[in-house]
């Protein structure tokens, strides 16, 4: 777990942390309204207005409101007590920096990790969104891939890869793509993110941004 999509401008930064997973997804998501995603079978909303958004997720998620469940993320979104202990500092870091929706798919725990996915929200930037990601420096070892706008449930939305390798203490390189979904909803620049083991990409990619385009803000 790495750094989070985080600040606007001079404390704001576009970034991610660092979580590893697979995830399977079967189905697709449509969205109809701005308030109500529709699904495919299996696949539930998670959210309200209460935690601030709603998002699509495949049957095998979780998703977590980390106000109030900090706990039952860590140790349901790890697969032994030693990635659990890992998870749950990071977990209190990132709410700190903001993020309260978190999901991950419990169905997939193994050695690589987890597929998660989390938002959040920030002031909307001067000169919009593509402005401030073209002027926003990635950190090293950060490659932007692609970028695009889309029609979502929650209207114009930026979808944008981000490829990251990081090298561990222990020599090895962890390579993990994030897709970030940024849409600007009720004067905020509000956002989901979805990490991936970039060895995954090619299977799970399409399925991703469904539940990306899926998520709504609601305030």
């Amino acid at each position: 777990m790495r750094d989070l999509l985080a600040r606007p401008r001079d404390a704001a930064r576009v970034r991610a942390i660092t979580l590893f997973a697979t995830i399977m997804l079967v189905g697709c998501v449509t969205v109809t309204t701005t308030n109500n995603p529709t699904m495919a079978p299996d696949w539930h909303l998670y959210g309200g207005i209460e935690i601030g958004a709603v998002v699509a997720l495949p049957a095998s998620w979780r998703a977590f409101d980390l106000d109030k469940e900090i706990e039952q993320a860590a140790n349901a979104c790890s697969s032994n007590p030693a990635a659990r202990d890992a998870l749950r500092p990071n977990l209190e870091r990132i709410h700190a920096g903001g993020v309260r929706l978190l999901a991950c798919d419990t169905g997939h725990l193994t050695d690589l990790g987890l597929v998660v996915a989390y938002a959040s929200k920030a002031p909307v930037p001067d000169g919009g969104v593509d402005k401030y990601l073209d002027d926003l420096k990635q950190g090293a070892g950060r490659e932007v891939l692609e970028r695009k706008h889309v029609s979502a449930n929650a209207g114009d939305m930026i979808v944008q890869r981000v490829r990251e390798r990081v090298a561990g203490t222990n020599g090895t390189v962890s390579d993990t793509t994030h897709y970030q979904f940024l849409v600007i909803r009720f004067n905020a620049m509000q956002y989901l993110i979805v990490e991936v083991p970039t060895a995954l990409v090619s299977a799970v990619g399409a399925d991703v941004e469904r539940i990306g385009t899926s998520f709504t803000p609601l305030r």
